[in-house]
């Protein structure tokens, strides 16, 4: 009996091996081993780009990989004045001001939430992350530099040495704990935060031009820390320039001359490729003047041979005028392949780096005025 017990045992076992067999290969001749039509790699993570409505008072979200508006931030009713806009090293954090509220407001750029609104905050952030930097040195309004903790909001240091000037006017050193002042008094100043101490002062423009004191509006520093570019000027006169930080010499200025009611260079923005090979300065004409007789062009600097070419705007006017666009901010994406350049209306324009082309525009809210300052991720 057990014997025959076994024998079903192996028959049946060479039944379910004969029948598995059988319909593999079925399975393979009919086509079953075929490999699933490989599916399309997901979209690249976008760098958002926030953008500065003053007038509507409050902030767009804006996906650059589809150039199109996600999301709004509202901060009450308007109007708010100029507002300034910065963002965290890592992208998490977005750092407003508002001047009517003398306040900042820190929100979560994932949740959007409010995450701190207060005066011991700022837009200019340190490459670490771990340190705020305010010209308005505590509640008695003094100019000066102050440092505040990213994370516990509590001054570090509080120096009315030499007093800071306007927005734009702060650029950071990646490779040490330094940072670039526009001093009101003329000049620039470098602190070092890790020490909170000024280390020096030295002038960086020539101080006259056809009898014509010149002074500076914008700062930005090379990449490996080397080189400073910068635009000022005054009353008729424009001037953009380079100054070397290793020779401690100015080894290239630009001047140009304008109509009085003309600023070029004056109260541009400035930005610079990731590379350092190109120094982009937008052109936003008469600064609160009417009109503003932009000249319809980007300046596009090649810091290797020190030559300008240009990127034409004339094609972008805002609907309801006439003339120039007034280009504004301007910010170019980590990995330089785009900027982003805002106007005093509604209007950013989108640019391939690589060409020079304008390629797109993103439209905010229709009759929005001043959509000014911009702020970009440096991680996506």
């Amino acid at each position: 009996m057990r014997l025959k017990s076994s024998l079903k045992q192996i028959r049946l076992k060479g039944t379910i091996i004969f029948l598995l067999w059988t319909g593999f290969c079925l399975c393979f001749l009919s086509g079953c081993s075929k490999r699933k039509p490989t599916e399309p790699p997901p979209s690249p993570k976008a760098y958002m780009l926030y953008i500065v409505n003053n007038s509507r008072g409050c902030v767009y979200e804006v996906d650059t990989n589809t150039a199109t508006v996600v999301d709004t931030i509202y901060f009450g009713d308007p109007p708010f004045g100029t507002m300034l806009l910065g963002i965290s090293p890592d992208g998490s954090i977005l750092y407003v001001y508002i001047p009517e509220h003398h306040a900042f407001y820190e929100i979560d750029t994932r949740t959007k939430e409010i995450k701190y609104t207060g005066s011991n905050s700022s837009v200019y952030i340190s490459p670490d992350g771990k340190y705020l930097f305010t010209s308005r040195c505590g509640s008695s309004g003094k100019k000066g530099i102050c440092v505040i903790d990213a994370c516990t909001h509590q001054y570090l240091c509080y120096d009315t040495t030499y007093e800071i000037g306007p927005f734009g006017s702060l650029t950071f050193d990646r490779k040490s704990p330094r940072v670039y002042g526009i001093l009101d008094l003329g000049g620039v100043g470098v602190f070092n935060y890790q020490t909170f101490s000024w280390e020096r002062t030295f002038e960086i423009v020539s101080s006259e031009y056809e009898g014509i004191k010149l002074g500076l509006s914008a700062l930005i520093l090379s990449p490996d820390g080397k080189t400073l570019y910068f635009t000022g000027g005054f009353s008729s006169i424009g001037t953009f320039g380079v100054y070397d930080l290793t020779e401690d010499s100015l080894v290239f200025e630009y001047h140009v001359l304008l109509a009085p009611e003309h600023s070029l260079f004056q109260l541009a923005y400035l930005a610079i490729s990731p590379d350092g090979r190109y120094v982009y300065v937008t052109d936003p004409g008469g600064y609160q003047l009417w009109p503003p007789y932009p000249e319809g062009e980007i300046w596009v600097f090649d810091t290797q041979d020190y030559t300008f070419s240009f990127i034409s705007t004339d094609t972008i006017v805002p609907p309801g005028l006439a003339g120039s666009m007034a280009t504004c901010d301007i910010e170019v994406t980590p990995d330089g392949k785009k900027a982003y350049v805002s106007d005093w209306w509604y209007t950013i324009v989108v640019i391939n780096l690589e060409t020079n082309n304008i390629i797109d525009t993103i439209q905010v809210e229709k009759g929005g005025y001043k959509a000014t300052y911009l702020a970009i991720q440096t991680r996506p």
